[in-house]
């Protein structure tokens, strides 16, 4: 549950694993409240932020199953993840004050959306799929089951199609022409 640890066992990871597909994190605040882990210092949100977009560019597909009260690294780690898969139950509080969550927000979220995340303070599920804070809303206590099922249907997909959509969806693209797109798909 330390920021750095968990920026520590990603690195392992990828680096111990290099035929790695798909990467599953968990931030669960029901099973044990005491495991909350406040917030990431400057360093470990960077460090985390340069980790998620190397595991990109490798094809590695990182998601983050969120269930509680998603908040301070756990709400740092949801962010920088590929896929979020949320609990229907979980809350969310983004004080807006944290740089490192705020600049997570505004990379990962149209201005829009972010401006209402960052305004919201504290918001429920379904406004997190609403917001694009959640990938999928999970019902009926299945969010393991559900996160355990996807990351095996993602680790069937041919890598080069996995590459190809991480680059596309995940900002990992640095051709022109696409930024360009980008940037005036964020004007309208």
């Amino acid at each position: 549950t330390d920021p750095e640890g968990t920026c520590n066992a990603i690195s392992r990871l990828l680096t111990d694993l290099p035929s790695l597909r798909v990467l599953v994190l968990r931030a669960d605040t029901e099973a044990r409240a005491a495991d909350h882990p406040g917030r990431a210092s400057a360093r470990a949100a960077e460090r985390l932020r340069v980790l998620m977009s190397g595991a990109g560019r490798a094809g590695v597909v990182v998601i983050c199953s969120m269930r509680g009260h998603v908040s301070g690294a756990f709400l740092l780690l949801g962010l920088s993840a590929h896929y979020r898969l949320v609990d229907a139950n979980a809350t969310f509080e983004c004080d807006g004050v944290d740089r490192a969550e705020r600049d997570a927000i505004m990379r990962l979220l149209h201005a829009e959306d972010a401006q209402s995340v960052l305004h919201a303070t504290s918001f429920d599920a379904a406004r997190a799929l609403e917001l694009g804070v959640a990938s999928e809303l999970v019902e009926g206590g299945r969010l393991d089951e559900r996160t355990a099922q996807f990351a095996s249907w993602l680790a069937r997909q041919p890598a080069v199609g996995v590459c190809q959509m991480l680059q596309l969806t995940c900002g990992l693209v640095q051709d022109p022409w696409v930024l360009s797109a980008r940037g005036e798909r964020q004007e309208l």
